[in-house]
């Protein structure tokens, strides 16, 4: 990958996530305001039962990024398709397990909150909307996971700023009509399907894609995706539960109109710490696709910061200084150029 074409990737995820931004200062109020900080929070603790259920990927989608790269970067057409297809076999297991646990977990987690009796039917109707859209979520998160692993992030991020913004404006003409949660559940579903959709076109129209063939899933595949994903489940359970934690507690100890006051500033935050490791999802695949190919010195140049090339002669960037500092390379002495 070229050096330009890194850094249009780069700046793609930083559009997107400064889209998000930008979109919850805009609607949040909005939908707090037409819904009601009770309401608001209800649909919060339901979107973060379904962040714990994500943990069900169990690392797949990260090991299929990294073989996806490396097998397409060694032109390993076969080995690329048995990984892809695997993983899909996986994914479609992950996703019937939380359909199983969304079905066991509904009376224990809707009962915990205190919700009214008209509340509580209208929570059970988001509940199997917001269930549903897991499982979904689970079943056709591969189609990102190949198109991350191709470095297509300029194409993906363009897509998903464009139903976000599309999404959110449907979303305000809606609540100014005077819809509910309903609503927002069914849109939120509606969007996730059509990006899953323009997901496939895009990959279907890749060049070099793995196509899923259920007779390509293999056990030697099987291996090399859980061998990766081991490592990365304790890393996403952490992540998951640092993401969605608070807002069950406040909601199981306080009040669902409680929740409300913590969830959109923390979305916010959330949104500004993706933008924040945009470089790390951009870098993963490159990594992977340059040391299949053994340009390890390449990889070493991504530790030094670009404006760290351009201090070039700053006694803070010696090798002596950096030594001490730091275990990374000194980036005066790596090659030029990444």
């Amino acid at each position: 990958m070229s050096r330009r074409k890194t850094y249009a990737n780069l700046l793609s995820y930083w559009f997107y996530y400064g889209a998000l931004i930008g979109i919850s200062f805009v609607v949040s109020p909005i939908l707090v305001g037409s819904l009601g900080q009770e309401r608001y929070g209800v649909w919060t603790l339901l979107v973060s039962f379904a962040g714990y259920l994500s943990v069900l990927d169990l690392g797949i989608n990260a090991a299929l990024v990294r073989l996806v790269s490396r097998h397409v970067a060694l032109e390993e057409a076969d080995e690329a398709r048995a990984v892809y297809s695997t993983v899909n076999w996986m994914l479609l297991v992950m996703a019937c397990i939380a359909l199983v646990v969304i079905l066991l977990a509904g009376p224990v987690f809707l009962g915990r909150f205190g919700l009214t009796d008209v509340l509580q039917q209208q929570a059970w109707t988001l509940y199997w909307i917001v269930g549903f859209d897991v499982c979904l979520g689970l079943a056709f998160s591969s189609l990102l996971g190949c198109l991350t692993g191709l470095q297509q992030f300029v194409r993906v991020n363009l897509l998903s700023t464009t139903i976000a913004i599309v999404k959110n404006g449907v979303l305000v003409l809606l609540l100014h009509q005077g819809h509910g949660l309903l609503s927002v559940a069914l849109l939120q579903l509606g969007a996730n399907g059509t990006r899953y959709l323009g997901q496939y076109v895009l990959l279907r129209r890749t060049p070099n894609a793995p196509r899923f063939e259920p007779s390509r899933a293999s056990r030697a595949a099987l291996r090399q995706v859980w061998s990766y994903g081991a490592y990365g489940v304790l890393i996403a359970i952490a992540l998951k539960l640092m993401a969605y934690t608070d807002a069950l507690v406040i909601g199981g100890f306080r009040s669902t109109s409680e929740v409300t006051q913590y969830a959109i500033p923390a979305s916010i935050l959330e949104h500004l710490e993706r933008l924040v490791l945009a470089g790390v999802a951009v870098a993963i695949s490159l990594i992977s696709s340059r040391e299949a190919v053994g340009a390890l010195d390449r990889n070493q140049s991504l530790f030094a910061c670009g404006w760290a090339r351009r201090l070039q002669g700053s006694p803070l960037l010696s090798c002596k200084f950096w030594s001490l500092v730091t275990p990374l390379p000194c980036p005066n002495s790596l090659p030029t150029g990444f």
